[in-house]
């Protein structure tokens, strides 16, 4: 790529990835705001119980913050799982830690519907015959009780997911 291209493209990206501190209403400040609408759909969409617990501002920070650090995948599910690393790696909600075991809880559930396994041929079930987990399943160990929302307590908890 010819150097004025390769300095255009990365001036651009720098204004669009400058949300906060450049929000005018010019054609850059229209695309940060569509690119910021996107992503936060994506993470209301891929994190419901998560975003249950936070509030709209707290949601806005942390997606203006994921947004300085642009995912590493072009897929747009996978998105959600850039972002759910990110809030982790920055402690973002160091003083509720329940919030990233739900982000986990939330992205494990989008992975597992999105992931692509081979079929495998099951007879009739009988008690007698031994089974093993689908390659799909996850065993997770929580420190708070996720299933029954108890976030008060602090106890470990295995979840088959």
């Amino acid at each position: 790529m010819p150097k004025l291209e390769r300095d255009v493209e990365d001036r651009f990206f720098d204004i669009i990835s400058d949300q906060e501190s450049n929000t005018s209403s010019n054609a850059y400040g229209v695309y940060q705001k569509l690119v910021f609408y996107r992503f936060e759909e994506i993470v209301k969409n891929s994190f419901p119980e998560f975003i249950k617990h936070i509030s709209q501002k707290q949601l806005e920070k942390s997606i203006y913050i994921f947004l300085q650090n642009p995912p590493s995948t072009p897929f747009v599910w996978q998105i959600a799982n850039d972002y759910r690393k990110m809030v982790k790696k920055k402690k973002l909600f160091s003083k509720k830690k329940y919030l990233y075991e739900l982000l986990y809880f939330d992205w494990i559930e989008i992975e597992i519907l999105m992931k692509e396994y081979k079929g495998l041929k099951t007879g009739k079930f009988s008690w007698n015959n031994s089974y093993q987990l689908s390659p799909s399943a996850r065993i997770k160990k929580f420190n708070f009780d996720i299933i029954n929302g108890d976030y008060a307590l602090n106890r470990q908890n295995y979840l088959v997911i």
